[in-house]
């Protein structure tokens, strides 16, 4: 009798349990894996220039195709940005491309505001070596006569560097304070002190006056200034008139130093434009071939000044009248690290000047 008790009793705790497996299989559970999908947005600032150097306007987003690390990327909006005041006609008119509004870094969109003028940087490189002041002295000239025909809201900022880095004005449309500054400053090496910060976009205000002090070399002041330029937002156009960067490896070539790749990855982020104008008066010399190298980097060119230095500006001057902002979707997978960048067009033609990394 207890024998057949405990067998029932067994047979029950038995049934009991699997049921309570069974209803443990049946009862949804509450998953808390979470499947993350990361879209990495770049801002690509490209001119496309004709063969005279004026910008060819009216391209879409079809025209463009850009590859990442030799893998396709996708261009999602194409913006065209005038470096000019746009007249009433040609605000009535419309955009010409599907993009009508701003992509920020995080790839949303914002209304695009009213053209508050570009941010242009004049950086004189001064030595006073026979053939390099002469055509620095003409190149401050063309520099002064190229604010004659900037718009009134373009914003200015001069630097130089010599032993050091020297700030000698924040962004400014005061043209008679740019002027007073290019006549009077850069050709005499005045030491400008420290300067305040101003009311417009300020370098100032995030300017690194210690390790400008202590940039022994011009990649190194390059470096300070996009450090500077990064808290900054929108492109800027930096006018190079310089004799050269690297240095003599054996007295055979020219190597670039060190401190480029941390300098190219600052103007990069901050979307700056490198324009090398080299003041150097020879046809060719051992220290041009990296000036060349910082402005196709950054998606802008070389040009000679010591002959025909009014043309030379003059081709900076319409480059710079205004480019695309492409909205580039990164392939997915994409490992991190510095990839090459290649912007290219379609059904269209042109020269484009694009920065040929990306980070």
């Amino acid at each position: 009798m207890r024998v057949t008790r405990l067998r029932v009793l067994l047979s029950l705790l038995v049934a009991a349990v699997c049921g309570l497996c069974c209803y443990a299989q049946d009862t949804p559970r509450q998953s808390t894996h979470t499947d993350e999908v990361k879209v990495t947005r770049i801002l690509v600032d490209t001119r496309v220039l004709d063969p005279e150097g004026h910008p060819v306007e009216g391209l879409s987003l079809t025209n463009f195709r850009v590859r990442i690390g030799y893998r396709r990327a996708m261009v999602e909006a194409v913006e065209w940005i005038p470096g000019y005041s746009a007249s009433p006609a040609k605000q009535e008119a419309g955009p010409t491309t599907p993009a009508t509004k701003t992509p920020t870094s995080t790839g949303t969109l914002r209304p695009h505001p009213e053209n508050p003028g570009r941010l242009l940087i004049f950086f004189f490189q001064r030595n006073l070596d026979r053939s390099r002041i002469v055509g620095l002295m003409k190149m401050v000239q063309r520099a002064e006569e190229l604010l004659n025909v900037l718009p009134p809201e373009d914003q200015i900022a001069v630097l130089s560097y010599d032993s050091r880095l020297h700030l000698y004005s924040d962004f400014t449309t005061d043209r008679d304070r740019t002027r007073e500054i290019l006549r009077n400053a850069i050709i005499t090496f005045r030491n400008p002190g420290e300067l305040p910060p101003c009311d417009l976009p300020s370098i100032a205000k995030h300017f690194d006056y210690v390790a400008a002090a202590h940039a022994a070399s011009p990649e190194r002041a390059l470096w300070v200034l996009g450090r500077a330029l990064e808290q900054l937002p929108g492109s800027k156009s930096l006018l190079f008139f310089g004799w050269g960067l690297g240095r003599m490896i054996d007295g055979s070539f020219v190597q670039l130093r060190a401190e480029y790749g941390t300098a190219l990855r600052s103007l990069t982020e901050a979307r700056v434009t490198v324009f090398s104008l080299d003041v150097t008066n020879a046809d060719y010399h051992s220290l041009e071939g990296p000036l060349r190298t910082v402005a196709l980097d950054t998606g802008g060119f070389y040009v000679k000044t010591h002959i025909f230095s009014k043309i030379a500006v003059d081709r900076v001057r319409r480059a710079i009248h205004g480019h695309y902002l492409l909205t580039i979707r990164a392939p997915e997978g994409l490992p991190p690290g510095r990839h090459p960048l290649r912007v290219s067009l379609r059904n269209a033609n042109g020269n484009v000047y694009a920065r040929r990394w990306v980070y």
